[in-house]
């Protein structure tokens, strides 16, 4: 995948993978667990996880001014 900056080749390569590892927090014992649960379940939390993540990091910001 030429010219493809590395996190869109790394989305590309991993897909759906990468999103499940977040959701069992990494823990691969986990795995089975988290893919019984219904998509609607697992994209809301995966939407959850990421406005957390951006207000810490906007809080941070606000913290370094």
């Amino acid at each position: 995948m030429e010219g493809d900056k590395p996190e869109n080749s790394f989305s590309s390569y991993w897909g759906w993978y990468s999103a499940i590892s977040t959701l069992c927090e990494e823990q691969v014992w986990r795995f089975n667990d988290v893919s019984r649960l219904s998509v609607y379940q697992c994209l809301n939390h995966l939407s959850y996880i990421m406005d957390l993540s951006k207000e810490r990091e906007k809080k941070i910001k606000e913290q370094v001014r």
